[in-house]
């Protein structure tokens, strides 16, 4: 009898480990992809939206880059790059 609980309460608790395992990979990877993203947008809205000299010539991509960026910080806080790139496009 004390063996089937041990086993049950083993079994148990190596369930509750997968699903961790299964959560922390789940979370990696949507970080990856969040990383992918903020390239993404730098690529195609952040640089469009200045000249060569940083100056903004389309206040509308500007806008727009800076709001994504924004949403991007509201899921990862402490991502330096996405602050350095509002920082690089006037929006500190």
């Amino acid at each position: 009898m004390v063996s089937e609980v041990s086993m049950d309460k083993i079994t148990g608790l190596r369930r509750k480990i997968d699903k961790a395992d299964e959560q922390i990979i789940s979370l990696l990877k949507e970080r990856l992809d969040i990383a992918v993203k903020i390239n993404d947008l730098k690529q195609k809205h952040g640089q469009q939206a200045l000249d060569a000299k940083g100056n903004v010539i389309d206040t509308a991509l500007n806008q727009k880059a800076i709001e994504e960026m924004k949403k991007v910080l509201s899921i990862v806080p402490d991502d330096q790059q996405a602050k350095d790139a509002l920082k690089s496009w006037g929006a500190e």
